[in-house]
């Protein structure tokens, strides 16, 4: 299951860290992260978050 459909994220919805942000700051996309007051975001270590070796 990829965030944005976990999220409740439509298909046309950005795959970027400034899409996440435009949803929480105004709210109104996803009813699932509307319906929180607080969203934790827990990041993998991989890809551009990959540790260094």
């Amino acid at each position: 299951m990829s965030w944005w459909s976990a999220c409740g994220l439509p298909a046309w919805f950005g795959r970027n860290t400034d899409a996440r942000r435009d949803t929480i700051r105004t709210r109104g996309i996803s009813e699932d992260i509307d319906r929180y007051d607080v969203l934790v975001v827990h990041v993998d270590q991989q890809g551009v978050f990959a540790a260094e070796p």
